[in-house]
């Protein structure tokens, strides 16, 4: 009995411990599935246009994709300087044998990348209709079309809400100080005098922080409206951009989809090549350093 509660024990330590090793390995393929993606949106984007505002807009959504890489593999290990070493190696070890992981490589693109394949696919879709609204003389800039179904945005409130008119004159004015009789030092001109001489220079001390109180104060609030009208303006030109953008997508519904629909299926196809055959495009030519590089981009 003892001898068989043994072998369970065994058991079950060796299924927690490649559980855990299978779902290493599935971070560390989906880190380096998101790197891939990354760098086919860039090369993809640029492919497109070579405008600056194109180029931006796909390095931010590389960026995105890479945060996305960089939390998941670090979740997946103690540390992050643990995650290093290890995804180092698994890089290289995909790059030296793709085949051995085309299994890992399918099952993680189905189940942990779904929505970064199609939200890429999307942003490619939307560059390219904004190119071909371009074309038509449309003005309209390209992160404005890109954030059109986002959330419309909203003016804050204390912008709206009126400030106090304040008298200036009168809250410049000092508060009247306590009283103070002088002391009787048995009817002394100079006793007497020194303590009026202290009185006035107290006064003039406190009138002139009354002073400067007041300025910074008036400072602050004409700072804030200032500010206030800056963001009303802007909260109401992104709201009417975005109004803007969602009417050309309505009339252009058709093209934009099959258009955000044709890049979905082009990025699911180059992602489930495998990285022997593409690696290159996306970690550069480093040869046998390939998991070095990955790595120091991916966790530096």
């Amino acid at each position: 009995m003892k001898s068989v509660m043994g072998i369970l024990s065994v058991l079950l330590v060796l299924s927690s411990v490649f559980a855990a090793s299978n779902d290493r390995d599935r971070a560390m393929m989906g880190a380096l599935m998101r790197m891939e993606l990354g760098g086919q949106v860039v090369a993809e984007a640029q492919k497109m246009s070579e405008l600056k505002e194109v180029a931006a807009a796909a390095e931010r959504h590389r960026d995105l994709l890479m945060d996305v890489a960089r939390k998941k593999l670090v979740e997946a290990f103690p540390s992050a300087e643990e995650a290093r070493p290890a995804f180092a190696a698994f890089v290289d070890a995909v790059n030296s044998k793709p085949a051995d992981y085309a299994s890992l490589r399918g099952e993680v693109a189905k189940a942990d990348l779904a929505q970064d394949l199609s939200d890429a696919g999307k942003f490619l879709g939307d560059v390219q209709s904004w190119l071909r609204l371009r074309e038509k003389g449309e003005t309209l800039p390209l992160n404005a079309w890109i954030a059109r179904d986002e959330k419309a945005p909203k003016a804050n409130s204390s912008v709206t809400k009126k400030k106090k008119k304040r008298n200036s004159l009168r809250d410049a004015e000092a508060a009247p100080g306590a009283f103070v009789e002088a002391p009787d030092d048995g009817g002394s001109v100079l006793g007497t005098f020194s303590v009026s001489r202290k009185m006035r220079r107290d006064k003039a001390l406190k009138d002139a922080e009354a002073g400067m109180a007041q300025v910074a104060d008036q400072r602050r609030i004409a700072d804030d409206e200032y500010n206030a009208r800056r963001q009303a303006a802007a909260t109401a030109e992104a709201a009417a951009l975005q109004a803007h953008a969602q009417k050309l997508a309505a009339v252009e519904q058709q093209a934009v989809v099959q258009d955000q629909n044709s890049w979905r299926t082009r990025i699911k196809g180059v992602i489930a090549t495998a990285i022997g055959a593409t690696g290159s495009a996306f970690l550069g030519n480093v040869g046998g350093r390939a998991g070095e590089a990955a790595a120091n981009a991916l966790l530096r």
